[in-house]
């Protein structure tokens, strides 16, 4: 990948595949996303968290 952005060189497949199916989709995985996807999920929603690079990893 050719790109100017440093951090985009070391970016991987996800690990786990995408879900078929989701009651919520949130774009982003800073502290509101990951807050949001933790009560919805804990209010029995099914939630698929995206975000442009690796998840807490």
């Amino acid at each position: 990948m050719t790109t100017t952005y440093p951090l985009h060189s070391t970016f991987t497949p996800a690990d786990q595949p995408f879900p078929s199916h989701a009651d919520v989709v949130i774009a982003g995985a800073g502290i509101m996303g990951c807050a949001a996807a933790y009560y919805l999920a804990r209010r029995g929603l099914s939630v698929a968290v995206l975000d442009k690079s690796r998840i807490a990893g």
